[in-house]
């Protein structure tokens, strides 16, 4: 609504207008795919995306100059190629190297051996050090024939003259011989050349959203807002706590403080009840054990072409057969009393049903006792 992609694209200067385009496309997606997009206020969101790393994927400009080191251009070609400093400064000799001589016909290693300095290799050892050497001058040939392969019309090389001379034939004084002098004016740039115009951004504008939301049962959107707050904070709690490497345990109070700072609640109370769940001996087995096949947090299914999201979806073992478990927290004592809810918890059995027929799927409610009521 506020026209933001548009009124990135007028200010930033044409060279730089698809890269922070992208930066601004990453942002928004990260929005899409961020734990479900659970986090509907821009409180929320802005806490849960302060958590993880956005990856922006660099804009590929066909029409601007790419910087690529000789291996990243593997597999790309160009018009006009430039092989920047091919006549580098002498390196450092090596001061160590470690020299494996493995044949590919053997089974073992013939040699195996840390070497200070080339100038101090063993006798022993000196033919290894010869192939190795060689080795690396072909790679170093390979990498010759990459960068030269990469142009489909010109090929430019430039360098700058070292202050020592290198030991082997540098890139430039292999293809130097080979090559022809640039032109002057194409070397220094032709200055009066005006600067080509700025090609006009076109921008797909998305239509208004005109969808009615679906009004939710009276007794599910009365729900008083901190006791929705505090559930959706354990059931974050909870997710983290079962995401761990380790078993979780140690993992309560730090997640479940965590979750009460991102949902605004008291963290005491968030780590009391979800220690509380975890320690279950009924509910256990949904969070860890040699049972757990698989298990999600939030898992969207369809039914009826909307978008259902069950709070975990457990796939177990139990006694050599393969069980679906659909399970919804409810902090509440005795959420099956409540038509709504039963028939929600149902309905997504259903939908589960639908993905597995061949399985069998059951379905419970997960109290803030600890308690596993399961709906038959």
């Amino acid at each position: 609504e506020g026209e933001l992609r548009e009124r990135v694209a007028a200010a930033e200067p044409p060279e730089r207008r698809l890269a922070a385009l992208a930066a601004v496309d990453a942002v928004l997606l990260q929005a899409l795919t961020l734990d479900g997009a659970r986090y509907a206020t821009p409180y929320n969101f802005v806490r849960a995306l302060r958590r993880r790393v956005i990856k922006v994927p660099a804009a590929l400009q066909r029409d601007a100059v790419q910087l690529l080191t000789v291996h990243g251009a593997k597999g790309l070609e160009a018009q006009v190629v430039f092989v920047m400093d091919a006549d580098p400064e002498l390196k450092a000799p090596d001061t160590a190297t470690l020299l494996v001589d493995w044949p590919v016909e053997s089974a073992y290693p013939r040699h195996c051996a840390f070497v200070y300095a080339h100038s101090q290799c063993p006798p022993s050892l000196e033919p290894v050090l010869e192939r190795e050497l060689a080795a690396r001058q072909r790679e170093e040939l390979n990498g010759l024939y990459v960068a030269m392969t990469r142009a489909r019309r010109l090929l430019v090389f430039s360098a700058t003259e070292p202050h020592r001379p290198a030991l082997r034939a540098s890139w430039w004084e292999r293809v130097v011989a080979h090559a022809q002098p640039m032109p002057a004016h194409l070397a220094h740039g032709d200055r009066r050349a005006p600067l080509p115009a700025a090609d006009a951004v076109v921008l797909h504008v998305l239509p208004r959203w005109q969808h009615v939301p679906q009004q939710l049962p009276l007794v599910l959107a009365a729900e008083d807002d901190a006791h929705s707050r505090l559930g959706q904070a354990v059931h974050r709690a909870l997710e983290w706590i079962s995401a761990a490497p380790r078993d979780g345990g140690a993992d309560i109070e730090l997640h479940s403080r965590a979750a009460a700072a991102e949902f605004a609640v008291d963290g005491h109370e968030v780590a009391r009840l979800a220690g509380r769940i975890w320690r279950s001996p009924a509910c256990a087995r949904f969070f860890a054990g040699p049972g757990l096949r698989w298990a999600g947090n939030e898992v969207p299914v369809s039914d009826a072409g909307e978008v259902l999201r069950i709070d975990r979806l457990v796939d177990l073992d139990e006694a050599g057969q393969r069980c679906w478990w659909v399970l919804d927290y409810k902090l509440q004592h005795a959420p099956d009393s409540l038509p709504a809810y039963r028939d929600q918890l149902q309905r997504y059995r259903r939908a589960v049903q639908a993905l597995q027929p061949a399985q069998p799927v059951r379905c419970a409610f997960i109290t803030g006792a600890g308690e596993l009521i399961e709906i038959p």
